[in-house]
């Protein structure tokens, strides 16, 4: 049976609306649960994924929505307070750089915070990253540090999920993930938590095939 998927920008990004101040992920995640509601019907369930700074609101949300989120997969997500790694030299293009000198930093910032693999940067992942920073009129940083998600976690009623790449900047190494799946898996024993090797935090990009597979596996579209 054929699925729908619902690709949103999040508020304050993309092509999304500006959102008044003050930011806070509890306003951010309702203007998302709101959408929803115009988008389904009022009681049609849904899987819900969320990735980075989306991995964060999407908690709000699924624990918002309750029974009619199914499935909640954080990927790479945000709100883990101090398991949460802040990734140091990034940069923000100037004014009066050169084109090649635009894309030197953004490439910098990819291997720093994106790419496990600096040879997987191609001019699409390049294209995608320099557009997304232009459009973001959020400044998500303050509420990615936070522990938001951990706090959330208790009141999600969906199945809960989590995958990551091995070498996610955002993620602190080897033993915070082990940490984070402990945590998911001391609210649902039964929780999936997958890490995917040889992959960054843009995991989905970098490793594709393998991130496309374990996901379907998290929606309970496949088996294990």
């Amino acid at each position: 049976m054929a699925a729908s998927v619902i690709a949103a920008d999040l508020p304050g990004l993309g092509d999304s609306d500006d959102v008044r101040e003050p930011h806070t992920p509890e306003k951010l995640a309702d203007i998302v649960a709101q959408g929803l509601d115009q988008i389904l019907s009022p009681n049609q369930s849904f899987h819900l994924v969320g990735f980075s700074f989306g991995g964060l609101l999407g908690s709000l949300v699924a624990a918002t929505c309750a029974e009619r989120c199914l499935t909640f997969t954080a990927v790479g997500a945000s709100g883990f307070g101090d398991l949460h790694a802040v990734v140091e030299g990034i940069e923000r293009p100037r004014d009066g750089m050169t084109a090649i000198e635009i894309d030197h930093i953004h490439r910098k910032n990819l291997g720093l915070l994106m790419f496990a693999d600096p040879a997987a940067i191609d001019p699409l992942s390049l294209y995608i990253h320099e557009t997304n920073v232009a459009r973001g009129r959020i400044k998500s940083r303050r509420m990615s540090v936070s522990d938001a998600l951990v706090q959330t976690i208790p009141h999600i009623k969906a199945r809960l999920g989590g995958i990551w790449g091995a070498f996610d900047a955002t993620a602190g190494g080897y033993d915070s993930l082990q940490k984070r799946r402990h945590l998911f898996r001391s609210h649902q024993v039964e929780s999936r938590f997958h890490i995917i090797a040889d992959a960054g935090h843009w995991v989905m990009y970098e490793k594709a095939d393998a991130f496309n597979k374990t996901l379907l596996q998290h929606l309970c579209l496949t088996g294990d």
